[in-house]
């Protein structure tokens, strides 16, 4: 019965939204997965960040790929992508040469 409430959803002009947004997201994610050395640097970022935090500084979180056939890795992957925002604006701003 879900499956037909997100289908309808998806056919709806909100649906159409969240598609394209979603084809961003799983485009970064396959974007970041190909290259090792951003995910290092992703990786480095994070550990300097989190060496702040005396209950976490060790924590560092991988970036997830969503499995077609499961929305919760869907969910999961994005949710993952807005956990790494602050540690991918600052990779970006140091690529940019701006911090």
């Amino acid at each position: 019965k879900i499956n037909l409430i997100v289908g309808d959803y998806f056919k709806s002009s909100g649906g159409t939204v969240y598609l394209a947004y979603s084809k961003k997201a799983s485009d970064l994610i396959s974007w970041l997965q190909s290259k090792t050395l951003v995910l290092a640097t992703l990786r480095d970022i994070q550990l300097a960040l989190n060496s702040t935090n005396p209950s976490r500084p060790h924590c560092v979180l991988a970036v997830i790929r969503a499995v077609l056939t499961r929305w919760t890795t869907h969910y999961l992957a994005f949710r993952r992508l807005l956990d790494l925002k602050l540690a991918l604006n600052i990779l970006v701003r140091q690529e940019k040469g701006l911090g």
